[in-house]
């Protein structure tokens, strides 16, 4: 979701504040989810199985604010923003499943997930909104495409597709980009698949990490790397399971 994330590279003095703790990985899966997102397959050596281990995992991403994620093994999930002053706001919540040890699936209640393709992004939305936003959005993005047949194009002509596409600050994007951003939209406007997203999960160590399909590296072999040089953009690390305590109580009224 492009819940606003911040990053830097002082994450891992958060780390060492939060205390990364121990966990086993083995290959018994939780309960499915009701329809698997269709993301593209990720694997790495070192997968983890969130059921096996017998605790719920707490994630988080991020530093001031930091995004929690709360995996219970009732395949239950909660999704909290922590802001620097106050309590944990919700983000997000719904059922979580993990086909394979290396996989992990999510199913939001109410919320589609964020659009992340290169420099392009579309936040995520409530139901009312995206249903209101994106088929006029996937509309200007395929009349865009339609009156444009280069295959890269400047980001000044690309920003006129309009919102709530938001372009990034480089000079160009690609044609296959934007062909992706279409791809994405529709899967958002279909009732089938628009709450579904995905990700990777393994360890590092004896911390588990994980990266979703639209965030941050594209497996795991790269997220440790960056954690070795202290870089943690886009990265879910385990942290203390005290710190996603209170997530579970959240209600919607406590959102934003």
């Amino acid at each position: 979701m492009s819940v606003p994330f911040s990053r830097g590279a002082a994450a891992l003095a958060l780390l060492a504040s939060f205390g990364i703790l121990a966990c086993g990985a083995s290959t018994t899966p939780p309960a499915a989810s009701r329809q698997a997102a269709p993301t593209t397959t990720r694997t790495d050596a070192s997968t983890f199985d969130v059921a096996a281990a017998g605790k719920p995992l707490c994630l988080a991403m991020g530093i001031g604010p930091t995004f929690y994620y709360r995996l219970d093994l009732s395949g239950q999930y909660v999704v909290a923003r922590q802001e620097d002053i106050g309590g944990p706001l919700l983000r997000d919540h719904g059922r979580w499943s993990q086909p394979s040890a290396g996989r992990l699936l999510f199913e939001s209640t109410d919320r589609v997930h964020e659009i992340s393709i290169g420099d392009l992004e579309v936040a995520d939305a409530k139901d009312a909104d995206a249903e209101r936003e994106y088929p006029r959005l996937r509309a200007s993005t395929r009349a865009f495409l339609d009156a444009h047949p280069g295959s890269t194009f400047a980001a000044s002509e690309v920003k006129g597709i309009g919102r709530p596409l938001v372009v990034g600050d480089a000079p160009s994007v690609p044609r296959a980009d934007v062909e992706r951003l279409l791809v994405e939209l529709d899967r958002r406007i279909s009732p089938a698949t628009r709450h579904q997203y995905g990700g990777v999960i393994g360890t590092r160590g004896d911390a588990v990490i994980a990266c979703l399909d639209d965030e941050g590296p594209k497996d795991l072999a790269t997220a440790r790397a960056r954690l070795a040089a202290e870089e943690r953009e886009g990265i879910l690390v385990q942290v203390d399971p005290a710190r996603c305590a209170a997530l579970s109580s959240l209600s919607d009224a406590t959102g934003r």
